[in-house]
């Protein structure tokens, strides 16, 4: 049964929203314009507020529905993160798109708003405070990205009730450290102060 269901989170999570929404509102392809990036900032960018919106809550969607039919079909706690990982994976590498797509951070918020919604809750205020005083969406995605697994490892593993690592945690884990891996090029900028401010102009994330 994990099998089944990591193949549909994969399926679920490569559905490319950006890409059909924004062909459907302009008739243009959300990879040829803007940053090239298939994710929700290039779709607001492309397509306007409703479209880039739009896309930003299926994304999500598409992380939160995939961790919760592998819950639907009976997949155990402990692999559920299995699920989440493979939504993730499908978003950035989309069998639709030939496996050319976004960098993740909605997707795997949506999986994380299941498998660790208090850690997301830290982690959505971390990354619009580093938004806040960077105007960096780039360095705000990894600073969240790397503020959940902290996070949820001081609930539930050390620092909560629980003596042992609990298995999301490490899931959990490899989903921040594959975001961050996409955006290894913005991290490069970053590090030469050459990184793009938020405005039309930025690179996504």
């Amino acid at each position: 049964m994990i099998w089944i269901a990591v193949l549909a989170a994969y399926l679920i999570g490569g559905l490319p929203f950006s890409s059909w929404l924004v062909r459907w509102s302009t008739g243009a392809d959300v990879r040829l314009l803007g940053s090239g990036n298939p994710g929700a900032t290039n779709a607001l960018r492309v397509g306007g507020v409703r479209v880039g919106l739009a896309t930003l809550v299926l994304d999500v969607a598409k992380g939160y529905a995939a961790v919760s039919l592998a819950q639907g079909l009976g997949v155990e706690e402990g692999l559920l993160g299995a699920a989440a990982l493979a939504a993730v994976v499908g978003h950035v590498y989309p069998v639709w798109l030939r496996f050319q797509g976004g960098k993740g951070v909605a997707t795997a918020a949506g999986a994380f708003l299941t498998l660790a919604p208090m850690a997301l809750v830290v982690g959505v205020v971390v990354f619009g405070l580093v938004v806040g005083l960077s105007r960096v969406v780039s360095l705000a995605s990894v600073a969240g990205a790397v503020t959940v697994p902290a996070v949820e490892y001081v609930l539930t593993g050390r620092g909560g009730s629980s003596t042992e690592l609990e298995p999301v945690i490490l899931w959990i884990v490899l989903i921040s450290v594959l975001v961050v891996a996409r955006h290894h090029a913005n991290l490069r900028r970053a590090w030469a102060g050459e990184e793009a401010r938020l405005g039309p102009a930025e690179e996504d994330s």
